[in-house]
């Protein structure tokens, strides 16, 4: 949407529907005022956005990059002299966001930051030797408690910068389930309860994540997206053996196992129409 500064003249520069989407962390009016540059994408065995440039005369859109695409694209700002532009944006689903600089109209891309830092929005002083973002790092813990005892309280892992925030669940004989990030990937973990014997279930094989088990403690399911979709798996509990796919569209989360052990409940991202 654009508008005059006092809101009047609003109307509608540009719209995508049906799954497309524009990313809402900040488009990019250009120091010429021509053009607005910003993300946009849809999901497709993941989101997949691109950097693309808005007519700002006639709402005419192409890309700034015809090759590059990130899983997410947030805030973009331009360079003074239109010579390029600095991206807020993350590659993989689970990769950490960074920044990139892009050159224009090129579209030459290289990156500024390269590390397990999250960084946030980006803005550039007036004379463009300055970037200003905001810097984040995730420490994540689980802990153990007796419902009855808050003094109980302790951590049985102790990781810095890896997310436990995708998967925490009890198996039937006392163990706990988790994800948590291994390298640059998601993996399943069990773990006694006292913090010993962790071993973990998966590798090399994509992003898995929400493991639950079946009532008789044989089965783990879990989300993957090894084969490119995001789907639903079972492995054996006791060592992670014999992965069978379970479902074969995408965009399935958060499975659930039914007390008889006969029905799995997920979350289905909807279609678009």
């Amino acid at each position: 949407m654009v508008a005059n500064i006092d809101g009047t003249e609003e109307r509608s520069l540009a719209t995508r529907r049906d799954g497309n989407r524009f990313s809402l962390d900040g488009p990019a009016w250009s120091p010429d005022e021509k053009t607005i540059a910003l993300g946009a994408g849809r999901w497709d065995h993941g989101y997949h956005m691109k950097l693309i440039e808005v007519d700002a005369a006639d709402g005419h859109e192409k890309p700034v990059i015809a090759q590059q695409q990130w899983f997410a694209i947030y805030q973009v700002a331009w360079f003074g002299d239109k010579s390029g532009l600095i991206v807020n944006a993350r590659v993989q689903p689970l990769d950490p966001a960074q920044l990139w600089r892009i050159s224009y109209p090129n579209g030459e891309t290289s990156s500024i930051t390269n590390d397990t830092i999250e960084y946030k929005g980006a803005s550039l002083s007036r004379d463009a030797n300055s970037i200003v973002s905001v810097q984040s790092r995730q420490n994540s813990q689980i802990w153990v408690d007796r419902n009855d005892d808050d003094l109980s309280a302790r951590a049985i892992t102790s990781k810095v910068g890896l997310s436990y925030g995708l998967g925490l669940s009890w198996t039937a004989d006392g163990k706990i389930l988790f994800s948590s990030m291994s390298r640059s990937n998601l993996n399943i973990s069990v773990i006694d309860p006292d913090g010993s014997n962790q071993t973990q279930l998966t590798v090399n094989a994509g992003d898995n994540y929400t493991p639950g088990t079946t009532s008789d403690g044989r089965l783990i399911v879990f989300a993957s997206n090894r084969t490119g979709s995001f789907n639903i798996w079972r492995m054996n509990a006791a060592d992670g053996s014999d992965p069978r796919q379970l479902t074969f569209t995408d965009g399935n989360f958060y499975p659930a196992c039914s007390p008889d052990g006969q029905w799995i409940f997920m979350k289905i991202k909807p279609k678009a129409h």
